[in-house]
């Protein structure tokens, strides 16, 4: 299925804590985290991207990063309404080409999603998945 079209992402649009806590809550891996921990994360975070529709944040990921060697993703989280539609397609696709100037992009995730994130061009490595990069 087609990503919705009335999904729009963006790498320069505040995130807030009220905003992202609902997603996280979706998880079991930070469903226990606190407004400012969220907050905190955010703040920290060298690169986001969200997906909204309209001023509901639907999808989002974080990257730590030097922006040149290395890169770890994390966070990746999608709402539930908008999965198996192609948004996290989407999202990963996106958040890949603004990281495609570094040599090494990192991800660790759940055993059950290494085939979704083996679509978006990644491969297994150890407990993590890499995106291998040709040195510059």
């Amino acid at each position: 299925m087609n990503q919705s079209p009335e999904i729009e992402f963006a790498f320069d649009r505040p995130v807030t804590a009220e905003q992202l806590r609902p997603l996280y809550a979706q998880t079991h891996w930070a469903d226990k985290r606190s407004a400012a921990e969220t907050s905190h994360v955010i703040a920290h975070a060298d690169v986001t991207i969200s997906g909204w529709q309209g001023e509901r944040l639907v999808a989002f990921a974080r990257v730590l990063t030097d922006d040149r060697y290395r890169a770890f993703i994390d966070d990746v989280i999608v709402d539930r309404s908008q999965r198996s539609r192609g948004t996290g397609g989407e999202l990963m696709r996106r958040l890949v080409d603004r990281l495609e100037h570094v040599e090494e992009v990192f991800l660790h995730c759940e055993p059950e999603l290494n085939e979704f994130y083996g679509r978006c061009g990644f491969e297994p490595y150890g407990k993590c998945l890499l995106i291998p990069k040709i040195p510059h």
